[in-house]
């Protein structure tokens, strides 16, 4: 019977965890969503303090709430689009990752319009009868979140009563219509959608997120889809949503042993495993899949003997991963997958790239000492998910790196 090399499976709290879980068809499956409580905790680098840093209290914002006419005021501001890479329910593919525009001062409707079943077309027309606007989406998103960027209208959890900063109301109880063209992965065609924020009232929690942003067909009129107006305080109008450019699948991210060893020490919970890693060679992978130098390699110009080098027969036309790997399971979503060895340990990271250059942990794993190296590897027609083995053909020696559901990503184990 195959032995499970299996040891260590790093999620918010560094630890270990041993059970493997049973999943759906045989399979099984590595929890790595879920905190894992820690046996034994690693001693602290040498140069870090042994205790841990006192963490400030936030400064208290002091925001005026200015209400005239059924409208809240909003200041101008440096506004951060979208949701911090790996947040939960964040959907990548349509949110933008924080990234920053200029937002003019404007008035807001306090409540959404109390008109119902009205298309887009409709709904701008009605703002325009008013003299406003149909409110922009970053608009909307601002006057939710506001200068502490709360994931909700008045904080860190939905409530149908919470008033965000500003003083506006009912802010992802409903759907509401706003301006501008879709872009990135919402509302299918370009050509006759629009974007609309908030959600109707059984909907998941997670689309009523200030971030969140759906759209539909611009002629959907239904009870459960409203809008309302805004006004600029100046001549400027609000910016367009952003329209990120969608990366490669795949892409070899070639840092050496020192830069990596800096990005893993950057990471809190892989802080202490930084100093003992050394990145996965090519030779050790192929050692580990069993694969022998192709015939006549030696004859091969370089581009094909570097090709055949990193798609041994054994891999079925898949490729060897690099040590380092930026990988992009969907559009909008990109992940860091560092491969090699922590002292003796095989280990595996895969971290979120944020927008300020620095990484967030996604999930981990570390073998035993006695185990072979981590294989991994990729095919440029899959997107969504990475080929793993310490013993490549082997029945659960090795599984999936999967981006799954609620887009949280972990290595299944088969």
């Amino acid at each position: 019977m195959a032995r499970t090399f299996l040891l260590c499976t790093i999620s918010l709290a560094l630890g270990c965890e041993r059970d493997v879980a049973e999943g759906s068809a045989g399979e099984r499956r590595v929890d790595l969503g879920v905190q894992v409580e820690a046996t034994e905790s690693p001693e602290p680098p040498a140069s870090e303090p042994a205790s841990s840093p006192v963490e400030l209290p936030e400064p208290e914002l002091e925001i005026e709430v200015r209400i005239e006419d059924g409208m809240a005021f909003v200041p101008a501001a440096t506004v951060l689009a979208g949701s911090a890479p790996g947040t939960p329910g964040r959907d990548a593919r349509a949110e933008a990752d924080l990234v920053p525009l200029e937002l003019g001062a404007y008035w807001i409707d306090v409540e959404p319009a109390e008109t119902r079943h009205l298309g887009h077309a409709a709904a701008t027309v009605a703002c325009e009868t008013e003299g406003k606007r149909l409110c922009s989406e970053l608009e909307w998103e601002y006057a939710c979140e506001g200068p502490r960027g709360e994931r909700f209208a008045g904080g860190a959890t939905y409530d149908a009563e919470a008033v965000s900063v500003y003083g506006v109301r009912g802010m992802g109880g409903l759907g509401e219509w706003t301006a501008g063209a879709p872009v990135r992965d919402v509302a299918g065609s370009r050509e006759n959608g629009a974007v609309f924020r908030g959600a109707r009232p059984d909907a998941d929690e997670a689309l009523r997120r200030c971030a969140s942003r759906r759209g539909t067909s611009a002629a959907t009129e239904s009870r459960h889809l409203g809008f309302r107006c805004c006004r600029s305080e100046g001549a400027e109008l609000a910016p367009s949503y952003p329209d990120e450019p969608v990366l490669g699948r795949f892409h070899d991210l070639n840092l050496d042993e020192a830069r990596l060893r800096e990005v893993l020490a950057s990471v809190p919970e892989l802080a202490a495993l930084a100093g003992d890693f050394r990145p996965l060679t090519l030779d050790e992978a192929r050692a580990s899949i069993g694969a022998e130098v192709p015939e006549g390699f030696d004859a091969m110009d370089e581009e094909a003997a570097a090709l055949a080098l990193r798609t041994p027969q054994k891999l079925f036309g898949w490729e060897i991963a690099p040590a380092a790997l930026r990988w992009s399971p969907t559009p909008g979503d990109v992940l860091w997958v560092i491969n090699g060895f922590v002292g003796e340990r095989p280990a595996a990271f895969v971290l979120y790239p944020m927008p300020d250059g620095t990484f967030r942990h996604a999930t981990s794993m570390v073998l035993e000492a006695s185990a072979p190296a981590i294989a991994m590897a990729y095919t440029p027609s899959e997107r969504t998910y990475l080929k793993w083995s310490a013993r490549w053909g082997t029945s659960a020696e090795g599984g999936l790196l999967n981006l799954g559901d609620y887009r949280t990503v972990a290595f299944d184990v088969r």
